[in-house]
């Protein structure tokens, strides 16, 4: 039987969020991102890449391209919610789902053909279906494997659907540019680029040998995806994927020597990735903790706790003694973070035990935040600092518990 896969990819699929929310923003140059001085472009309107702007540029730069470029905050949230959305969706004409990220996936039609049609009118039916879910529009690509189906979903942009005929794979590559070739850009490409190679088809045309002999393994893999790659057996989604680790990290606005400061948004950190654990029934043993100075040198440090454990405090404690412990140049910060690996399902704590008793405060912790917001509770540690206040992205002037602190 064909095989028959449909690779999803969602069109600017954070900034279509927030579009949907806020429809005043249609039409203008927009990016989702830090909206700093030093925050990054995580998503980027269609508007916008004329200018040349791109995921991963700074915000700096991409106003410089687009001077008229609007910028909003992600919120993480809604993201998930819409993905989930669209996995409900490929599951009602699949159980061979494997999404790769928050805004893309696969879908595996092979034999669905009695139930659902043609695989091209699949495709369709359910990029119509994401729209009405979510709001949102979604490119498909068809193919005999994954990895010409998600080369087919970039000429399907915007939202549209291309399907490769069976037994077509090979000869759609051939003629594409060789960045195109999922593992074939950067260096690898510049050195296939001294030998000619700059079309997907000279890497069969130049053998499998040939590759072998000047990229090893990679140089087979090269060859294999010429001829159009293969499908895949279907693996753990990222959601379903077993979490190796919690981290999360902060850039500063600006450097900073102020190692108080640093301490407090540590704790806002540690706070964050234990909320995390707990959320996932999750604790660990191992505490990373992370600096980067103003020359971009960074520093790392990792300590193993005797138990593991979902603690805000027990996490931060460790995270400081490393932090003190860097015996710093004096040179000022620009990033400072904290993960938390080595992770196991939750412990069975004794009833009346320390551990017990914290997890108990944290989770009620937990309830109140959820209802009242972030800051509806807040450790005096971090309480009467303005600066590591704003960290929180100006949530607490929403709070009821904290008025105008900041």
């Amino acid at each position: 039987m064909e095989k028959r896969i449909a690779h999803i990819d969602m069109d600017a699929f954070f900034v279509a969020i927030e579009r949907r929310d806020q429809p005043e923003l249609c039409g203008v140059p927009l990016i989702v991102g830090g909206t700093g001085g030093r925050g990054v472009v995580c998503s980027s309107s269609y508007e916008a890449r004329r200018f040349g702007v791109r995921s991963g540029m700074p915000t700096a730069r991409a106003r410089q391209l687009c001077p008229d470029l609007v910028c909003v905050r992600p919120h993480g949230d809604k993201y998930r919610e819409a993905s989930r959305q669209i996995r409900e969706v490929l599951g009602r004409y699949s159980p061979e789902v494997d999404f790769t990220s928050v805004d893309e996936g696969y879908v595996d039609l092979t034999g669905t053909q009695r139930l659902w049609g043609a695989p091209l009118r699949t495709a369709q039916r359910i990029r119509a279906e994401v729209l009405e879910a979510t709001g949102c529009s979604a490119s498909l690509g068809v193919a005999g494997t994954h990895l010409c189906a998600k080369v087919a979903s970039k000429f399907a942009k915007p939202a549209g659907v291309v399907e490769i005929a069976p037994g077509r794979d090979a000869a759609f590559l051939a003629p594409l540019p060789l960045p195109l070739l999922p593992g074939a850009g950067g260096e690898l490409g510049r050195r296939l680029a001294e030998f000619g190679v700059t079309r997907i088809g000279q890497l069969v045309d130049v053998g499998e040998e040939f590759l072998i002999r000047s990229f090893g393994v990679a140089g087979s893999d090269l060859y294999l995806k010429a001829l159009g790659g293969f499908s895949r057996r279907r693996l753990p989604t990222y959601e379903e994927a077993p979490r190796k680790s919690v981290s999360h990290e902060r850039t500063f606005e600006a450097d900073t020597t102020d190692f108080g400061f640093l301490e407090r948004v540590l704790f806002r950190l540690c706070e964050r990735c234990c909320r995390t654990l707990r959320d996932e029934g999750l604790v660990g043993r191992t505490v990373t903790t992370k600096l980067r100075m103003a020359d971009f040198r960074t520093f790392t440090r990792s300590y193993t706790l005797l138990s593991a454990t979902d603690s805000d405090i027990e996490v931060f404690e460790a995270a400081r003694e490393m932090l003190r412990a860097f015996d710093l140049p004096r040179v000022a910060a620009r990033l400072v973070g904290v993960s938390i690996s080595m992770l196991s399902r939750e412990c069975q704590w004794g009833l009346f035990s320390r551990a017990s008793r914290l997890w108990r405060l944290y989770r009620s912790v937990d309830t109140v935040r959820d209802a009242y917001g972030e800051d509806a509770v807040v450790a005096g540690l971090v309480l009467n600092d303005q600066a590591t206040a704003r960290y929180c992205q100006g949530r607490a002037r929403e709070s009821p518990f904290l008025g105008n602190q900041v």
